[in-house]
């Protein structure tokens, strides 16, 4: 056989993996509906930009509580905070953001204010008026952040857990095309097995953590919306936000996991929110989960303080 058609064969072969990779890497097969989610038995509200999961809990008239996931884990990221902040005597509310868990994965800009409309249009549609406590971790601690900055008077307190506060460098999936394709058959597949770096031990991630998360990932639009976030959140500086509420005067307590490895932490980031800081000891990125009972207690000596 000649060179040149061995050659083909071979260029026509890795053409071929090429294009089938991303269908074989994806898992997003299921799509969103009326259908599905009444399979899933759970609360839904229908917002102007779609349809949103949450939970509730609490006594009616409790000081309201809103929780903010982060970058790719939805709402169940404070699976070991939502009860027991309600049993505490506040109004609790834990949502899904748009594109995450079971709410509606929308072709939208992800950005900040994107974001912050989700947050409004809920509070609205659950006629929540007066001004709420907010608590945010990583990801969602700069969504916090960004609502409380700038929807001051619509904001109780803060309360930020290893939040996203600096730009970050998104590489190659800032490129038309090329990071659509990576993000596919790279970033996405990889987002699952990266989740155990979060923790400072592997045995504190709760049992069903990794299934809860290839759960969502069966749904069409999660690999869109984890791109469009990446492009027009992440790697957009939220440093001015953070300064934006550290001027206002909003009472902040920021926490941290002493052996964080996923976010590196800024020693100069108390004084810009002008925060009270809490160092929890024995956990990583999301204490949280790691520490819950230091972090549900903390919280509510300082929302009730």
């Amino acid at each position: 056989m000649k060179t040149k058609t061995v050659l083909a064969r071979i260029a026509l072969l890795l053409l071929v993996i090429i294009i089938i990779l991303p269908y074989g890497r994806s898992r997003e097969w299921r799509t969103l509906n009326a259908q599905s989610r009444e399979k899933l038995n759970r609360n839904f509200i229908e917002l102007p930009q779609g349809i949103t999961h949450y939970e509730i809990a609490g006594p009616d008239n409790g000081p309201v509580l809103l929780l903010v996931h982060g970058f790719s884990v939805p709402a169940y990221i404070w699976d070991r905070n939502f009860q027991a902040l309600a049993d505490s005597g506040f109004r609790v509310i834990r949502y899904d953001a748009f594109g995450r868990g079971f709410s509606d994965r929308p072709e939208a800009t992800y950005n900040a204010k994107f974001y912050n409309c989700q947050i409004n249009d809920l509070l609205n549609a659950l006629k929540i008026t007066r001004p709420v406590n907010i608590a945010g971790v990583s990801m969602g601690g700069a969504v916090a952040t960004n609502f409380a900055a700038n929807f001051p008077e619509k904001v109780n307190k803060v309360v930020l857990i290893d939040p996203v506060n600096q730009v970050s460098d998104i590489s190659v999936l800032k490129h038309r095309w090329l990071g659509e394709y990576l993000n596919r058959v790279w970033f996405v597949p990889g987002l699952l097995d990266d989740q155990a770096s979060d923790f400072y031990k592997r045995s504190a991630m709760p049992a069903d953590y990794q299934k809860n998360f290839m759960e969502q990932m069966n749904y069409k639009g999660f690999s869109t919306a984890v791109l469009s976030t990446i492009r027009n959140f992440i790697a957009v500086d939220p440093r001015p936000a953070f300064v934006k509420l550290g001027s206002s005067g909003k009472p902040v307590l920021l926490m941290w996991g002493k052996q964080d490895k996923t976010l590196k932490y800024d020693p100069g980031l108390p004084s810009i929110l002008n925060a009270d800081l809490m160092m929890v000891d024995s956990c990583g990125h999301l204490p949280q989960l790691e520490q819950p009972a230091i972090v549900n207690s903390s919280v509510t000596a300082f929302l009730k303080k």
